[in-house]
């Protein structure tokens, strides 16, 4: 029998106060206890799994920026420079000759070198190891365009087929000849002779100081055939080389010869401006 009032509890029948005054102290307890933080367990804060998590950050950012670096294309190595022309070369992954740059000082206009280089058939007065050189279609701006070098021995002579464009960049402040192999070549290829089968680039021309231009020449080809790779990368540099130095020789020596074909482009470059500033306007459609 206990000493003192009796109450019900659910479930359980009846209690003393003594039954009471435990349980208060077992509710204490309970809410006096921290409870669970978001990332703890009984052990503690989960610091391993934390640092496992930031390790995979580090790890990922570290691949992340290993790959980027491996994408950005191999830098420009200066192979040869002299008569007032350097050459850059820069490995193409997959490609049999590097990309080649090079670059010169012209003392004469823009127009004045792009007719120059306009003159097809009289290019092997100074392209590098031209034997021949022939226009086989001229239409506007655009022209095909044939071509046999020589190559030093044992090595084939190689030929081209390329067509050219001339395009009016910068509102006229730079002139440029783009030129690729042709996909049809028409022309027949010779005994001992290899075709190119990649053959492009450009010739890129921008006033200089006092009048002059800066050109650049910048070619990627594949000789075809086989050829070992010595002899494949001091053809790729030499050749751009010899053509540039012979271009800036030529321009100043034949500066009379050209004055008719500069003053053809000179209008051409004018009326072309012109027209690019003009606004548009709608034409009715053309019925077929």
């Amino acid at each position: 029998m206990g000493c003192g009032p009796k109450t019900t509890f659910f479930g359980r029948g009846e209690a003393t106060e003594g039954d009471l005054r435990a349980g208060e102290q077992v509710e204490r307890r309970r809410r006096s206890k921290p409870k669970a933080v978001v990332g703890q367990t009984k052990s503690g804060p989960e610091a391993p799994l934390l640092l496992t998590n930031r390790s995979a950050l580090l790890f990922f950012s570290a691949c992340l920026a290993t790959l980027v670096a491996t994408a950005a294309p191999p830098a420009w190595e200066l192979v040869k420079q002299g008569r007032g022309v350097k050459v850059w070369m820069q490995d193409i992954a997959g490609a049999r000759l590097p990309l080649i740059r090079a670059r010169t000082r012209i003392a004469a206009e823009p127009l004045a070198v792009l007719a120059v280089i306009n003159d097809v058939n009289g290019s092997c007065a100074w392209a590098g190891r031209c034997v021949v050189a022939r226009i086989l279609r001229r239409e506007g701006v655009r022209t095909r365009l044939y071509s046999l070098r020589s190559a030093p021995w044992p090595i084939s002579d190689r030929d081209f087929e390329l067509n050219a464009v001339t395009r009016i960049l910068e509102g006229g402040k730079r002139l440029r000849v783009d030129f690729r192999e042709a996909a049809r070549p028409r022309t027949p290829v010779p005994d001992g002779v290899v075709r190119m089968p990649v053959m492009r680039g450009h010739y890129d021309l921008r006033h200089g100081p006092g009048g002059s231009t800066e050109v650049e020449l910048q070619v990627r080809g594949d000789p075809g055939g086989w050829i070992p790779d010595w002899i494949v990368r001091w053809t790729a540099k030499n050749g751009p080389f010899a053509s540039l130095s012979g271009l800036r020789k030529r321009v100043p020596k034949v500066r009379g010869k050209y004055s008719a074909e500069v003053a053809r482009l000179r209008a051409w470059l004018a009326a072309s401006v012109a027209a690019s500033h003009r606004p548009a306007t709608k034409t009715a459609p053309v019925k077929p």
